[in-house]
């Protein structure tokens, strides 16, 4: 009968994860997957509303920094529980894909560096209109 091997090893950076941030003017949502060899093991997604900050509280970029800390907290504890074993924050590479123009962008991203994750990309996917719709006629009088 074969051992079971653990699904991350310290020599190899087989485990990474990818965290995409939508931030808004009024919201900030935050999707955490973490892949091992290109599978997806487990996905964590919320927003600042789901963590009880309500009406314009939501835009704030206190509000992306206690999501990303609650988000990272369930992640350890789910990877805790399933292996049995401490999570190496350090041999995580983290690619961050980011969009929207809100105030959570930066604050996301300096809490998983004050975290200790190792930033290896981040990407900027902000959509951009070319010349967008077409506006009103003007309105005579």
């Amino acid at each position: 009968m074969q051992s079971i091997q653990p699904f991350y090893s310290s020599s190899s950076n087989s485990l990474s994860r990818r965290c995409y941030v939508k931030s808004s003017e009024n919201n900030t949502h935050l999707t955490r997957n973490l892949f091992h060899h290109h599978h997806r093991i487990s996905q964590f997604n919320g927003s600042t509303g789901c963590f009880g900050f309500t009406k314009s509280k939501r835009g704030t970029s206190y509000a992306s920094e206690e999501l990303t800390r609650k988000l990272l907290k369930r992640l350890s504890i789910q990877i805790q529980t399933m292996y049995n074993e401490r999570l190496d924050v350090s041999s995580i590479n983290t690619h961050i894909i980011l969009s929207g123009h809100g105030r959570g962008r930066l604050s996301v991203m300096s809490v998983l560096m004050n975290a200790g994750y190792s930033l290896h990309t981040i990407t900027d996917a902000t959509g951009v209109n070319h010349n967008g719709c077409r506006p009103k006629k003007q309105r005579r009088i």
